[in-house]
């Protein structure tokens, strides 16, 4: 079997699908999380020598967009965790391998136009999902795990902007690696118990009118804690957005400095526990 071939590779996707039940969900979001650290790592990697010819950074954010999409389609069609990050894997080495030979003197010569990145990913879409129709996807599994690609989305996110501050840092992997660690199960938590947008509107606003990272990053992280504490109390939800959206709107502009704080540490900041105390008032009203 030819997997480059568009009927042998939908041949092999759907021999290779499984039943739902077989799912383990957290063992799929904590490979995504994976997966989306070695990915952006490798990519960064290969481009950064390039950097003169790539334009690297949107390299690494549209690959790991690329990851996303693949992964989760490739998942929710199939069950199965194992094809899908052999896929996934096959979608970013194609999406690499093609732009670093396009940038190949000899290669470009013999084209009558430059391949630019929205090509190379058309390119690994065609040769990893491109070949599943629309219609197929639309499977009834896809709600039931619709809050793993919701917490997922928001990892992604922090993931690319912890990237975008530190491409040129050797930190860079320990910075992924601590996001992992402070966000994952974190927003496991919360999406488990309750899946809708409020939260990644909310992240969403902090991460891109924020100019400090790191305060940007220990406000989602202590804002994130104290809401997965209050879904345990009898709240209805317009009750606990209220209270959230003026938690957000006193606190997203305060002037504190967390830059020597790590995230592990947010209980021990003055910002958590005012923070933790408008809660606790607004809770008691």
């Amino acid at each position: 079997m030819n997997i480059d071939n568009n009927s042998d590779l939908i041949e092999f996707i759907n021999k290779e699908k499984k039943n739902f039940s077989e799912l383990n969900h957290k063992k799929v979001y904590r490979y995504f999380c994976r997966c989306s650290i070695r990915t952006i790592h490798e990519i960064n990697l290969k481009f950064k020598d390039k950097e003169n010819d790539i334009d690297f950074k949107n390299g690494v954010i549209m690959g790991t967009n690329m990851l996303f999409h693949v992964f989760w389609i490739l998942i929710t069609y199939t069950n199965n965790l194992k094809l899908t990050i052999f896929l996934t894997e096959r979608a970013i080495l194609l999406f690499t391998e093609f732009i670093l030979m396009s940038k190949e003197p000899t290669i470009k010569d013999d084209l009558c136009y430059t391949p630019n990145i929205t090509d190379a990913i058309s390119f690994s879409y065609k040769k990893t999902i491109g070949a599943l129709k629309t219609s197929e996807l639309l499977v009834a599994s896809s709600a039931k795990i619709s809050y793993l690609k919701q917490s997922s989305l928001i990892m992604k996110t922090l993931f690319q902007e912890c990237y975008l501050n530190y491409f040129n840092d050797e930190q860079l992997q320990d910075k992924l690696e601590e996001i992992n660690t402070n966000f994952r199960t974190l927003l496991f938590k919360i999406y488990y118990h309750e899946n809708n947008h409020y939260i990644y509107e909310k992240i969403i606003n902090i991460v891109y009118n924020m100019n400090n990272y790191n305060k940007s990053l220990m406000l989602i992280k202590i804002y994130l804690e104290l809401y997965l504490s209050a879904l345990s109390k009898n709240l209805s939800k317009n009750q606990l957005y209220i209270i959230f959206d003026q938690l957000f709107e006193k606190f997203r502009d305060e002037d504190y400095n967390c830059d020597t704080i790590q995230l592990k540490d947010f209980k021990k900041t003055f910002f958590y526990h005012d923070m933790k105390k408008f809660v606790f008032f607004k809770l008691t009203e």
